[in-house]
């Protein structure tokens, strides 16, 4: 079984991203999905406090991102998803784990997504 070469707090050298920025992807595999969801996460981390502090709605309690990391960690870290290489398991893996590790509303209405 083929295992992630990213995990949660990796980013990618300049260098390796203007290799991947140049290659022509020709179809999305359970491996790839999963490593865009890893790179979705990561951005989510990243701006964390930022979404923390613009969360006013329904109630302004200063945890959306928060939340919304918890539930992308949950998916990140699941062992399903990172040992799939079909499509179509790695989609209901994602989504069952974002929905099983949803946190709060907005982690809830993440997880929808999936």
């Amino acid at each position: 079984m083929l295992r992630f070469n990213l995990s949660f707090n990796q980013r990618l050298s300049e260098n390796e991203c203007n290799k991947r920025d140049n290659m022509k992807i020709n179809y999305l595999s359970g491996i790839r999905l999963g490593r865009a969801i890893i790179a979705g996460a990561q951005s989510i981390k990243k701006r964390q406090e930022f979404l923390n502090q613009i969360n006013v709605y329904p109630v302004p309690d200063g945890d959306t991102g928060t939340n919304m990391v918890v539930t992308m960690d949950s998916v990140v870290n699941s062992e399903k998803i990172s040992n799939t290489r079909s499509i179509d398991e790695a989609s209901r893996d994602i989504a069952d784990s974002a929905l099983m590790g949803a946190r709060g509303n907005s982690g809830a209405i993440l997880a929808q997504f999936f």
